[in-house]
């Protein structure tokens, strides 16, 4: 029999690997949070508008940060071509 192999895990194995998973999602959803509070107030700090913080956003080189434009509907795109 070519192909994948596979083992099956015993119930207390997928609960261990369950536990260890949802423990972990829920550290980076906390570290998460913190880096977001973090961010909001050096926004302010550097003179962003409270109400607009989450216009805003820290580039992926961490250097700066960029306020996000919406994006136009459709219709006003094509009419900005005409």
């Amino acid at each position: 029999m070519k192909g994948k192999q596979r083992i099956k895990l015993l119930k207390s194995q997928k609960i261990l690997l369950q536990k260890q998973r949802q423990e972990t999602i829920n550290l980076i959803q906390a570290k998460n949070n913190e880096l977001s509070q973090i961010l909001g107030v050096i926004m302010i700090d550097q003179g962003v508008p409270e109400n607009e913080v989450g216009q805003w956003q820290l580039m992926p080189d961490g250097q700066a940060i960029e306020k996000i434009e919406p994006e136009k509907p459709p219709e006003e795109k094509d009419k900005e071509r005409k």
